[in-house]
């Protein structure tokens, strides 16, 4: 499917009657935004999930997650698309999220014939100091027995960048040096990236 080809089927299914073409147009639609996703185009068909372990919900039809204090920490790596490996994949998930008492919701996206894209939202009440705890120490259990199995995520929240710096020495000391030799004086954004 690709997003033009969801949304002609929304087309379809909104002429058709009854509750069956309600629920194709609602599941077509679905699809369609869902794929704009895929695409890098922006929406909201996944926003709900953050209120999940919410419990006052949001507070007005725009949702906020930010404001209305949800807590939602993804893990998003890639994951090569063999039966072996994402069966191991999606039993690390399983075990390290149940031991931090988190429901293991993964998702998997196809981006080529290779390799999956996989998202885990680890959703938790942010006003409960202790579900907090067990969201982050679940977020690091993740990085560091992924990056043991090759399940290295390709982009961190601002949280773990402590956690991800640590486990990078030989990097940092690469990077260091790459950075020394192309800009020696530190003029190109002095203090970040370091």
């Amino acid at each position: 499917f690709t997003p033009q080809k969801a949304q002609a089927l929304s087309k379809i299914a909104n002429l058709l009657p009854g509750s069956a073409g309600r629920r194709l147009g609602s599941t077509a639609n679905t699809l369609a935004k869902a794929l704009e996703l895929v695409n890098g185009v922006p929406n909201e068909t996944a926003l709900p999930l953050a209120y999940w372990r919410n419990s006052s919900g949001p507070r007005e039809l725009d949702r906020d997650p930010s404001r209305d204090g949800c807590g939602l920490i993804w893990y998003a790596p890639l994951v090569p698309m063999r039966a072996a490996t994402a069966s191991s994949y999606v039993d690390m998930i399983e075990r390290t999220t149940k031991k931090h008492g988190i429901e293991p919701l993964i998702t998997f996206t196809t981006i080529s014939d290779k390799v999956f894209d996989s998202t885990v939202p680890l959703i938790f009440d942010r006003g409960n100091n202790a579900a907090l705890a067990a969201a982050t120490n679940c977020y690091t259990d993740l990085l560091l027995e992924g990056r043991e199995r090759g399940f290295f995520p390709y982009r961190v929240g601002l949280g773990a960048m402590q956690t991800l710096s640590a486990m990078q020495e030989e990097s940092k000391a690469f990077h260091a040096r790459l950075r020394h030799s192309i800009d020696p004086d530190g003029l190109l954004s002095p203090g970040r990236y370091q």
